[in-house]
């Protein structure tokens, strides 16, 4: 398990420790998050506190002026832009962003760039950006590893090695998880196997077409966790199904161990987790001394329509909460009606632990209709309650208030269809928000 390579150097273990409940001073600094804008085609950077834009950490539209390929890309291919921003983190002072090159005839891509030591401490001002481009050493690998639309990334486990989720065409095809050395010259590991798996959750079996989206490492059992759900093309979603996996990886590329929650028979509030993508490990709340896993479950009905009773079993977006136990032991509604929404549904993608022990979460919504693909996107920042139980006191009706620190794109904000984010304290593998002390 990772701890200290992604955000504090040579610092000794000592110094750093992750957010526990406690009010530590590390962890109420104001820090730095970076969000992937899969619509807007960009990364940008903000204050985490008041959500204040710092800058383009990629420019939208400029050209890289690549002569080698992507860390993990199909070879000879100088792409010129960013075009489908998905999964991101920060190790060893790189970060690392994977692309899924919409509008292009090329899988997606795995990219690096240089980002200020700066960036743990809350400190990167605007005339930092862009970051600068990493470009590797040509790699022997060939065209056909390249992921063909990758989701979540992280990068932990023995090695340690970098984890792509890879989604797979809409059509029906294979998924998998793409197995990378995140050091040059990033040698192609293998897949993950899924030897085992019980064919209903096999997503490398292209008649179920069931894609992998999001990862995250278990910060007690090593183990890596992945979402999956029903991916037969646009027209044939299965709305109610999903699971997360997990996966042994303590050799690489890694093997399949075991199902650790499903809808599939389920009786508690894993009956929600529709789709899930989204997943990163929290702090310990009230009765639960153990630190929490969470999960985006989506609405199970017409995926751009909000259910008027926001109160309807499965009818609106949601996020789990799971015990590494694999217990679902409650829930909290993101789909509030708020100008974000413009009375459509509120998507949530892929939440994250930052400064005070917040939840943050990006949202995005589709307006003017699905056909349109035009998104408004903003960024919303949850106190998650240090209660006991949270249906029975905090969380009322489950739901919870919240701050929209980046205002909603239709109102004039930066965020087009912001997915994922990280902050420069965040760990590669588990996603937990560190702290120095």
């Amino acid at each position: 398990m990772l701890i200290l390579a992604s955000v504090t150097g040579a610092m000794a273990a000592n110094d750093v420790t992750y957010y526990d409940g406690s009010a530590l001073t590390g962890c109420n600094s104001e820090g730095i998050y970076l969000v992937s804008d899969y619509d807007g085609n960009q990364v940008q950077a903000f204050k985490a506190q008041s959500g204040d834009l710092i800058g383009s950490v990629l420019p939208s539209n400029g050209s890289y002026n690549l002569t080698n390929p992507d860390i993990f890309g199909p070879l000879g291919v100088s792409n010129t832009a960013v075009s489908g921003p998905n999964g991101i983190v920060i190790y060893n002072e790189v970060l690392y962003l994977v692309n899924q090159n919409i509008g292009t005839n090329y899988n997606g891509s795995v990219m690096a760039f240089a980002v200020p030591d700066g960036i743990k401490f809350g400190k990167v001002e605007a005339s930092q950006l862009p970051f600068q481009r990493l470009f590797p050493d040509p790699i022997d690998v060939f065209a056909k590893y390249s992921p063909y639309a990758p989701r979540g990334l992280v990068i932990g486990g023995t090695g340690p090695a970098l984890f792509v989720a890879d989604a797979g065409p809409a059509g029906g095809f294979a998924g998998q998880v793409i197995v990378i050395s995140p050091t040059p010259p990033y040698t192609f590991i293998g897949t993950v196997s899924t030897a085992g798996i019980p064919a209903a959750y096999d997503f490398s079996n292209a008649l179920l077409g069931i894609g992998p989206q999001g990862l995250v490492i278990g910060p007690e059992d090593g183990l890596l966790y992945v979402t999956i759900k029903s991916f037969r093309g646009f027209s044939d979603f299965d709305n109610n199904f999903g699971a997360i996996l997990r996966f042994d990886i303590s050799i690489l590329p890694g093997t399949f161990k075991d199902i650790f929650a499903t809808t599939m028979g389920a009786t508690d509030c894993s009956q929600f987790l529709h789709r899930p993508e989204g997943i990163t490990w929290g702090p310990a709340k009230g009765l639960y001394k153990e630190k929490l896993l969470y999960v985006t479950g989506y609405t199970d009905v017409e995926q751009n329509t909000p259910s008027v009773n926001k109160e309807a079993l499965g009818a609106n977006d949601k996020i789990l909460m799971y015990t590494p136990a694999g217990k679902c032991v409650d829930y909290f509604i993101t789909e509030q009606a708020d100008v974000l929404a413009q009375g459509l549904r509120t998507q949530t993608v892929a939440p994250i632990f930052g400064p005070k022990g917040d939840l943050y979460i990006p949202v995005s919504s589709i307006v003017n209709g699905p056909a349109a693909n035009n998104f408004t996107g903003g960024y919303r920042k949850y106190t998650v309650p240090n209660a006991n139980l949270f249906k029975q006191t905090a969380i009322n009706n489950h739901t919870l208030d919240f701050e929209t620190i980046v205002r909603p794109n239709l109102v004039g904000g930066p965020l087009a269809a912001p997915f994922y984010s990280t902050f420069g304290r965040s760990d590669p593998g588990t996603l937990e928000y560190l702290c120095l002390v």
